[in-house]
């Protein structure tokens, strides 16, 4: 996910594709892998958002940390 965050905005949606499948995959009993996940996704919305100033994204970021928490 930080290569695909680092390689510039064109890749950003596949960087949110991976985060959401490995959630989607991670089961409920596995809370410290589901929060590293949870803290990456957030770390994708901020990037998208620093990308295209939408503040949805901003808002999404936020969502996901406060999850991971």
């Amino acid at each position: 996910t930080d290569a695909l965050l680092r390689a510039g905005p064109e890749h950003h949606q596949e960087a949110a594709d991976r985060v959401e499948a490995a959630l989607s995959a991670t089961p409920p009993p596995s809370a410290r892998r589901r929060s590293a996940l949870l803290t990456r996704a957030g770390r994708v919305h901020t990037a998208r958002y620093e990308e295209s100033g939408d503040p949805v994204e901003l808002v999404r970021a936020a969502a996901r940390f406060e999850e991971a928490a």
